[in-house]
């Protein structure tokens, strides 16, 4: 083969390289993620920090949990590249057909509603897609988002 030739062709390998990465994050995307799944999920996504979490007991729809946890990965995502937490804690509370989800770090804070990331944005569509609401506040003691959803 001529050096024209082995360049080409490991150019098409590279491309097929990309391709092969893309479809298997295409393929990622179209898996539900559970409840379940998430202490594995934060201990990826926050290496280093505490995290608190007590999974819920009650059964939900696949597509409420999956969009739950999609946004408490978003959260863990924004924790632990801009905060410089030590702690990240998930709660919820199932009440009334209720149920409520408070996200919390012990960082730097830095979430500001002004200049919202589109790691928030995620958030709010997802939880928003379910006929849910989103509240956050960030200070100098961290970041608290606060989710809510009605389960009828």
């Amino acid at each position: 083969l001529t050096a024209e030739s082995r360049l080409r062709l490991r150019e098409i390998r590279l491309e097929l390289l990309g391709l092969s990465r893309s479809l298997r994050d295409e393929i990622y995307l179209l898996h539900k993620l559970r409840i379940q799944e998430l202490p594995e999920i934060l201990k990826e996504v926050l290496a280093c920090q505490e995290i608190k979490l007590q999974l819920p007991t009650f059964q939900m729809d696949i597509e409420v949990e999956d969009a739950i946890v999609r946004s408490i990965r978003e959260a863990a995502r924004n924790s632990a590249r801009h905060s410089r937490c030590t702690e990240f804690k998930v709660d919820f509370t199932f009440s009334n057909h209720s149920l409520e989800i408070r996200i919390s770090d012990n960082g730097v804070g830095g979430i500001s509603h002004a200049d919202m990331s589109f790691g928030v944005r995620n958030i709010q569509e997802a939880i928003a897609a379910l006929g849910g609401s989103v509240h956050w506040e960030s200070d100098n003691s961290g970041s608290r988002y606060f989710l809510k959803v009605d389960l009828k």
